[in-house]
């Protein structure tokens, strides 16, 4: 099997980093369906916190019907 090879080098200011990485296709496969795991992973903690805070109440809203009675 071939391996991919990639480099990265940075250089800011007096900062130099370098940085090289070698895979091979199945190590390409597994990097690419680990991320797209977490990515929808993610995508479905921020759904779930969007829906929880649309259920809740909002500061403007009235109050509900059963918290107006009154006891006689």
């Amino acid at each position: 099997m071939t391996r991919q090879t990639a480099t990265l080098r940075l250089r800011a200011g007096p900062v130099r980093v370098r940085a090289a990485v070698a895979m091979t296709p199945a190590g390409l496969v597994a990097t690419g369906v680990l991320v797209s795991s977490i990515l929808l992973s993610a995508a479905a903690v921020v759904r779930a916190a969007g829906a929880r805070r649309a259920a809740l109440p909002k500061k403007d809203d009235p109050p509900a019907l059963d918290t107006l009675r009154e006891d006689t």
